[in-house]
């Protein structure tokens, strides 16, 4: 199975009991949607399969691993996606199309079972699990992302149509929460992939779905986009007057982006530096370099310094002392040297002086990238191998990484900011002699 799999659990097991009912031992559990099979009779696929590259060609030639790519991307939408299948061998193996989104109503029961919120006992002795103090506490209110960041497989996995919990739904878990006796009044995130995201695109997508080669909020938003905060609002309000609900956070990814492009944004904006922010804001812009925003389909720089502007104008409005974090990639596929110091001096600009740094990759082999996984099901990583724009099946001049390592040591030594505390490594393709300081 693959994607959420509520759907296909459901629908496998009740073949199953039918089956046991039958006395039949061997069920047959094809054609269910978010599942694949395998089998090595040509005879056994069905008529109008999509045939991807096999998993010999995908590994000898990288034009085929992008082709790859582009034909899962483009069968991702369970509204128009065909079946798939890949040989390997003398086998073949049939992906099903992605299951349909579920229904709020299913989605409530989902979220509502009894789950204990712990860790597993097998933990106690090592004495837990830190990482469950962020989200023992939050509440789940949505599932999809249409974002199309080329570094993020979301819409693989939940879809890019939003699936979205009622708001009572929400509001008997902020009553339950507050019946615990470790619950201290704060509720750490109301919010999914991407916290502000709860209605469709579209009216299209939400009856038809995604469109096939277009991006519904990317460098360049669809004029079909509709944004809206408006339900995301008064879901916040209804949990806000819950008993013993002192205080509730918004920590989920935000796209400042669909902020800027909502006619009633700044309504949003006032209700989130009011109520939901702990003195930080923390969002993505990724990178400065609007060439190397392009690539990985996220909102020009120009953008981002707006939504800064409207956050620090809104906060002197409030009368409140809170900070903008902005989160940066290093190493990503395009990015050159130039940019990586456009990025450099941007920070410098803004008085950042950041002590952490993500890199898209780290070395390991000049054709694998050590952080994507799953690699097959991410822009980037195509952009990583092909050298080039996979979408396009266009070569273009060798894309950074190979000589990483060494523009990461000229930098370690001669780009250091003032305090000492930054260190940021980034990667070309040729090696860098000497250069300026920032």
């Amino acid at each position: 199975m693959y994607g959420m799999g509520e759907h296909s659990i459901i629908e496998a097991a009740a073949r199953l009991r039918e089956a046991a009912e039958r006395g039949c031992e061997n069920p047959d559990l094809r054609g269910i949607r978010g599942t694949m099979w395998r089998t090595g009779k040509p005879a056994d696929i069905p008529s109008g399969a999509v045939f991807l590259p096999s998993f010999e060609e995908i590994k000898s030639d990288v034009q085929a691993y992008c082709r790859h790519f582009v034909l899962q991307e483009q069968n991702a939408d369970p509204f128009s996606a065909a079946l798939l299948v890949e040989k390997s061998e003398e086998r073949y193996v049939v992906q099903e199309p992605p299951s349909m989104p579920v229904k709020t109503e299913l989605f409530d029961r989902i979220m509502e079972l009894p789950y204990t919120r712990e860790w597993h006992p097998d933990y106690t002795e090592a004495g837990g699990i830190p990482a469950l103090a962020e989200v023992q506490f939050s509440l789940t209110s949505s599932r999809g992302c249409f974002g199309a960041c080329a570094f993020c497989a979301i819409a693989f996995h939940q879809g890019k149509l939003i699936q979205t919990r009622s708001p009572e739904s929400l509001v008997r878990e902020a009553e339950t929460l507050t019946t615990r006796p470790d619950f201290k009044g704060f509720i750490h995130d109301v919010g999914g992939p991407t916290a502000n995201f709860r209605i469709p695109a579209c009216k299209k997508q939400a009856a038809q779905g995604s469109c096939r080669g277009r991006q519904c909020l990317g460098a360049e938003p669809c004029p079909n986009l509709s944004p809206d905060h408006g339900e995301y609002i008064s879901v916040l309000k209804k949990i806000r007057t819950v008993p013993g609900i002192k205080k509730v956070f918004i920590r989920s990814g935000l796209r400042f982006d669909y902020i800027m492009l909502d006619p009633e944004g700044k309504s949003f904006l006032r209700e989130l530096c009011e109520f939901h922010i702990s003195g930080q804001l923390k969002v993505a812009p990724e990178h400065s370099s609007d060439r190397v925003l392009k690539l990985i389909r996220k909102s020009s720089n120009a953008v981002y310094h707006s939504f800064e502007k409207a956050y620090a104008a809104m906060n002197r409005q409030l009368d409140k002392k809170q900070y903008l974090v902005p989160y940066y990639i290093a190493g990503l596929p395009g990015a050159t040297i130039e940019d990586a110091l456009h990025t450099a001096l941007e920070l410098k600009k803004a008085v950042l002086y950041p002590t952490r740094c993500r890199i898209f990759t780290r070395r390991r082999e000049p054709w694998r990238p050590a952080c994507i996984i799953p690699a097959s099901i991410r822009i980037q990583v195509c952009q990583y191998i092909f050298r080039g724009e996979p979408m396009s099946a266009v070569f273009r001049e060798p894309f950074c990484s190979s000589t990483e390592r060494k523009t990461a040591n000229w930098l370690r030594k001669r780009s250091v900011f003032s305090n000492g505390k930054i260190c940021l490594r980034f990667y070309d393709n040729r090696k860098v002699a000497s250069g300026p300081r920032i």
